[in-house]
């Protein structure tokens, strides 16, 4: 690979980590540093001036000082997984997926002091977002991506930094979801970090757009709703595609968003949403273990009236 090629070219002739100190969590990248042999440095670290060349930080989270910056000759670099400056904050992949966007990319970029993510581009490439992508899965191909691009700008450096371009002053994404346009123009980031809020579940929404939303946000919140006032996680769902197209069994184009009915031939539970029907393969309600769309008609809804078959979203605009 090209990242291979650049290493035999000693590009790095020694290399030390700096991470966040939590002792009772798990850290890859500290367990990854000390199973190589590297030197970990907690947050924020004492650094002589002059020791190394170039720092660099991924998805690191702290605003680097302007003192820190300056131990390093060639300054500090930051590998972001968006094309900046679009999606700048701190979570660029959930918010790409979110968006639905068909291209996104790694931006190399040195950092500025006071603020996230808006200093000069060293490089930058684009990659096509797989189909049916989620957060870990683009997470993947991105971290890829960025470590060939970040050899790339150390093999030639002073070339990068001579020819490094301003940030374009439009394309900054401002508003990602309607959810969040408060919260993400109080913290000026277009690509805020996630929180569980942003995994509970609207069903008056379109389809594709609670789809993007399970594909982006299940690997770090599972998605909620209520049924019956009792909060369930939807921990698998895809969109319902029939083979004729269309409504589902005993769909109800009238029928309000949530409504949620149960295909017996197929064994299959479906929820309708804004413009059309989703299912969900595997729920779990509060104190109970997950089930499929079977196991939850035969505990849940076979005990109620049809017309209560409904889940509920929580969130309060």
């Amino acid at each position: 690979s090209n990242s291979e090629n650049l290493i035999s070219r000693d590009v790095v002739s020694h290399l030390e980590v700096v991470t966040k100190e939590n002792k009772k969590k798990h850290l890859p990248v500290r367990d990854f540093a000390a199973s190589e042999g590297l030197t970990v440095h907690p947050w924020p670290p004492d650094v002589a001036k002059g020791r190394f060349d170039v720092g660099v930080v991924v998805s690191f989270g702290h605003l680097i000082p302007e003192s820190l910056i300056d131990v390093f000759p060639w300054g500090i670099l930051n590998v972001h997984g968006s094309l900046l400056p679009k999606y700048r904050g701190a979570a660029p992949i959930p918010h790409t997926i979110l968006n639905g966007d068909p291209i996104t990319g790694v931006t190399i970029m040195a950092i500025r002091p006071h603020e996230f993510d808006v200093g000069d581009i060293l490089l930058q490439e684009k990659c096509r977002v797989p189909e049916d992508a989620t957060t870990l899965g683009l997470g993947s191909v991105l971290a890829s991506l960025g470590a060939d691009l970040l050899l790339r700008s150390l093999a030639d450096l002073p070339f990068y930094m001579l020819h490094r371009v301003p940030q374009p002053t439009s394309g900054a994404s401002k508003v990602i979801d309607e959810k969040r346009v408060q919260s993400t123009f109080v913290s000026g980031f277009a690509a805020p970090k996630p929180t569980a809020s942003d995994a509970v579940l609207d069903w008056s929404a379109p389809v594709a757009s609670i789809y993007r939303r399970f594909l982006a946000f299940h690997e770090l919140f599972p998605l909620s709703t209520t049924w019956d006032d009792r909060p369930v996680k939807v921990l698998e769902m895809i969109p319902w595609r029939c083979p004729s197209g269309g409504e589902p069994p005993g769909g109800d184009p009238s029928a309000p968003p949530g409504t949620i009915r149960y295909l017996r031939k197929e064994k299959v539970l479906t929820v309708k949403c804004g413009d059309g029907w989703i299912r969900a393969n595997r729920l779990a309600v509060q104190g109970h273990k997950p089930v499929g769309g079977p196991d939850f008609y035969n505990g849940y809804l076979s005990r109620r009236p049809r017309h209560l078959w409904t889940f509920r979203s929580q969130y309060k605009s």
